[in-house]
């Protein structure tokens, strides 16, 4: 009976809850313990594509940053292309206000049209869309 009596009482005082710990960098500053992981980006650029077509260049290694998260910001629908000139007829479509996510083909360069008018797109490269 004893043994028992010791042993549910080791079991108690080794199952106490774990405190949480705390890191400081070397100012003394509070640095959380935990790092969200998630998509790295390159940057991301924005062009106004027009009727004429506009293009831009990629701010980073394609190697490296292989997908492109394209949001056609405005309020006309754009056609878009990595590399060369988009055109109405080709290219990926993206309707006003919605997002697609694009490889970078391995090109450095992005271009966008509409068929009427203007609108924004914002370009962000990175190592996976999400």
């Amino acid at each position: 009976m004893r043994r028992i009596v010791l042993g549910v009482i080791a079991a108690v005082a080794l199952a106490s809850p774990a405190f949480p710990q705390t890191y400081h960098d070397s100012q003394g500053t509070i640095v959380p313990g935990i790092v969200q992981i998630g998509a790295f980006s390159a940057g991301t650029v924005t062009f106004t594509a027009t009727t004429g077509g506009a293009s831009v260049t990629l701010p980073g290694a394609v190697s490296r940053y292989p997908t492109l998260n394209v949001e056609n910001t405005g309020a006309q629908d754009v056609w878009v292309k990595n590399g060369g000139t988009a055109a109405v007829s080709g290219g990926t479509y993206i309707r006003a206000g919605s997002t697609k996510c694009l490889s970078t083909a391995g090109l450095s360069s992005f271009s966008g049209i509409t068929q009427s008018s203007t609108t924004t797109v914002a370009v962000t490269q990175s190592n996976g869309c999400g």
